[in-house]
């Protein structure tokens, strides 16, 4: 197949839905869920799971465009592959095969993606926060608790 990529239509068409939901505002659970109600399975046969969905929502690739050297051999005895942090250049090919999703939607998608997480983050930072606040009246409550048993036990005597 001299090393091209080559649109699969029914594959395509699986990979525009997972785009298309997402964008819809349904989650990596929704979606593989989604597929696997329609008996849809990846392409080695398998059912869907969340990380497949993630993997896809992030793959540059679906646009016709490539990022090359975004890792490369860190050890050759070992054949150890690290991720490409600026040690190397990257390089950009633009058009290189068919696009299957446009770079606008993936553009979308991608922002939706960070936007989601930064919520996940806040939300378990306000959690955080209010694990510690209720921490510090259950330590308030106590404390009050033997300052009363305390006070009564001299007003006893």
């Amino acid at each position: 197949m001299d090393n091209k990529f080559v649109v699969i239509p029914k594959e395509a068409k699986i990979v525009k839905r997972i785009f298309n939901e997402y964008l819809m505002g349904y989650g990596y659970e929704k979606i593989a869920s989604n597929l696997n109600a329609d008996r849809i399975k990846t392409k080695i046969g398998n059912e869907w799971h969340p990380s497949s969905i993630s993997i896809i929502l992030h793959d540059y690739k679906y646009t016709g465009n490539l990022i090359l050297q975004k890792s490369y051999t860190f050890d050759h005895i070992t054949k150890k592959k690290v991720i490409n942090r600026g040690e190397f250049p990257k390089y950009h090919i633009e058009n290189s095969h068919e696009a299957i999703i446009d770079k606008d939607t993936f553009e979308k998608v991608q922002a939706l993606i960070k936007e989601k997480a930064e919520t996940i983050d806040k939300s378990t930072e306000d959690i955080s926060q209010r694990d510690e606040e209720i921490k510090t009246l259950k330590e308030k409550v106590e404390q009050l608790e033997k300052t009363t048993k305390d006070l009564e036990a001299q007003m006893d005597k």
